[in-house]
């Protein structure tokens, strides 16, 4: 009897032996990004064969400082998406397995934008922040975005078995998108643009535009030292048009407007966006330019 039952428990840890693996081998891998753009990408080019998470966080995610639990979950991953450019730094401090870190921007050392190493600036919540030493919105411009994608398309083809046609399909949205781009900015080259943000780097020496940045917010009011700095840039830089991140304060949009300077929305999605997705965006900007 004891024999019997020995042999019964054998086979019963045998099969939960069986299942667990059954079960290890049909989950699916899990990739983090650290932001939308290659989110969006990666969502693209695995559709359901990879879990894509991108963390639900409020502001700009170059900036976004995870809790423990958030880090947790991204050492856990099978692979990390980094967007390279001294994006989000928090990257450097957070003891990521190496082994599964991908950075896209691998490649384009050559084509990345020093910054003038300007100070720190507070956001409406009173959380200051330094630009890096070098400009991150690679997707802005996208020749780059391909880059980009094409890297991700690569290290998930490593993880599982991808149909090149969703490659494809995303490299022609990304080449329609920049075609689009260069017909609705050709008319601004060369003429004065402000940017709200030091954020269109990428954008500006892609489309050749003549483009001088501050540090405004669209939630805040810029104070007294700021108009003053945007006086002194319109002294030798007569620009008339402001692009930024998103709505600027109705009365921020007034003040500009009886200067003479139209702030339009020009969304670089470094966030992902309440409603469609970064295509929708990119398109939204189009129009948007397209309407000055």
């Amino acid at each position: 009897m004891k024999l019997a039952q020995l042999l019964l428990l054998a086979l019963l840890m045998a099969g939960c032996a069986h299942h667990e693996e059954q079960a290890r081998q049909t989950l699916k891998p899990t990739v983090y990004t650290v932001n939308y753009p290659l989110a969006y990408f990666a969502e693209r080019l695995a559709g359901d064969q990879i879990e894509i998470v991108f963390p639900e966080m409020e502001g700009d995610p170059a900036f976004w400082e995870p809790t423990p639990e958030k880090i947790l979950e991204f050492q856990n991953a099978d692979l990390i998406l980094l967007n390279g450019a001294e994006y989000a730094k928090w990257v450097s401090s957070a003891a990521l397995p190496e082994d599964r870190l991908v950075n896209t921007a691998r490649g384009l050392e050559s084509q990345l934008i020093a910054l003038d190493g300007s100070g720190s600036h507070a956001h409406a919540s009173g959380d200051a922040h330094v630009h890096g030493d070098v400009a991150f919105t690679l997707w802005l411009n996208p020749e780059l975005a391909v880059h980009q994608a094409k890297t991700i398309y690569a290290s998930l083809s490593r993880m599982v078995a991808l149909d090149d046609v969703a490659l494809i399909a995303l490299v022609a949205d990304l080449e329609k998108l920049d075609a689009d781009l260069k017909e609705v900015f050709q008319p601004l080259e060369k003429k004065p643009l402000l940017g709200s943000h030091p954020v269109y780097q990428y954008l500006a020496a892609h489309y050749d535009l003549n483009m001088e940045s501050v540090h405004w917010e669209p939630d805040s009011e810029p104070d007294r030292a700021m108009w003053r700095e945007l006086e002194d840039i319109l002294e030798t830089h007569k620009a008339d048009v402001m692009l930024w991140e998103d709505e600027p304060l109705p009365s921020v949009k007034k003040a500009l407007a009886q200067k003479g300077i139209k702030s339009v929305v020009f969304n670089p999605c470094g966030n992902r966006p309440p409603d469609g997705d970064f295509l929708t965006v990119m398109r939204a900007n189009v129009e948007a330019v397209k309407g000055l």
